[in-house]
C-alpha cells in the first residue's frame, strides 16, 4: 500500500493495523516525516516480528514516483488543497503503470474541487462529499476482453 502525501502516516498505517504487509509513506515535509517515523515505530512494535514492512521517504512525491519500480494495489493521495489540478493528475499519470489490475485509489480532495481530467488509463468509479471534503475512489481502466 502507498500513501502519498502522507502526513503523520495514519491512513498508511491505518491499513497496515487492518493486514497491509508493505507500506510506503511518502512525505516531503521535514515535520510529518519526523511523524511518520514516531507513530511507524509504534505500529511496528506492536506488529508480529517480520510481518509488516513499513518504508518511509521524505522526498517530494513526483521524485518518489519518478524512482520507483514498484506495483501498489492500495494507494491514498491525500495532497494539501493547495496542489493543483494539473499538478494532482501529473502524479496520478506516474503512477498509473504502476498499479496493480485490481487496484484501488482513493483521492481525498475539497468539494469545491470540479472533478480532475482522468489520465488514459484510470476512471472514476465513487466519488462522495463529506462537507468540504471530496473522497474519490479510483481504478485502472477495464480493457475489452478480445
Amino acid at each position: 500500500m502507498l500513501d502519498l502525501y502522507a502526513g503523520s502516516g495514519a491512513l498508511g498505517l491505518e491499513a497496515a493495523s487492518r493486514g497491509a504487509s508493505s507500506v510506503t509513506l511518502v512525505e516531503h515535509s521535514l515535520q510529518a516525516t519526523q511523524a511518520c517515523r514516531k507513530n511507524a515505530a509504534r505500529v511496528l512494535k506492536a506488529a508480529p516480528l517480520g510481518s509488516l514492512a513499513i518504508e518511509i521517504t521524505g522526498s517530494p512525491v513526483q521524485t518518489f514516483l519518478n524512482g520507483s519500480r514498484a506495483e501498489w494495489d492500495l494507494v491514498f493521495l491525500d495532497p494539501p488543497y493547495e496542489l493543483g489540478p494539473a499538478e494532482l493528475v501529473h502524479n496520478l499519470e506516474q503512477l498509473t503503470p504502476r498499479l496493480a489490475a485490481d487496484a484501488v485509489v482513493v483521492i481525498e480532495r475539497s468539494s469545491r474541487d470540479a472533478e480532475l481530467a482522468w489520465p488514459e488509463g484510470l476512471e472514476l468509479e465513487k466519488r462522495k462529499d463529506y462537507g468540504d471534503t471530496s473522497v474519490w475512489w479510483v481504478s485502472p481502466a477495464r480493457r475489452p476482453t478480445q
